[in-house]
């Protein structure tokens, strides 16, 4: 399942897959932390994201609104963007996982399928 960020606005060029992941991951990181920053990194960008844990919709989306500057070398993006609350208002810790048949599924593989992040980030 991919987690979904919906950018209000991009700034001096496109998101790559890469960058796109990994604002979603850093706003994950910081709803669950109640954060306000979060660094990002990879292979061809670094950059930060923010946040004043303000929410805000635009059309049927509503979110916490994001501000994120990454740098590519040759170019500097800058987006803001909404994150929704996916499953900060229940820990996966208390939803109930393991059907009657002992066929449920562990935390970290449903994290896995979520597209989060597990225990050790």
């Amino acid at each position: 399942m991919r987690l979904n960020i919906y950018c209000l606005t991009v700034q001096n060029g496109s998101l790559t897959d890469d960058v796109y992941h990994a604002l979603a991951r850093a706003a994950q990181k910081i709803l669950r932390e109640q954060g306000a920053r979060c660094r990002v990194k990879g292979e061809q960008f670094e950059g930060a994201v923010t946040t004043r844990h303000r929410s805000a919709c635009s059309g049927g989306l509503a979110g916490v609104v994001f501000d994120a500057t990454v740098d590519e070398g040759r170019r500097t993006i800058r987006v803001r963007y909404l994150c929704p609350r996916i499953l900060d208002a229940v820990p996966l810790d208390h939803i109930f996982l393991e059907p009657a048949d002992g066929s449920g599924l562990d935390r970290e593989t449903i994290l896995e399928q979520l597209g989060l992040p597990g225990d050790e980030s």
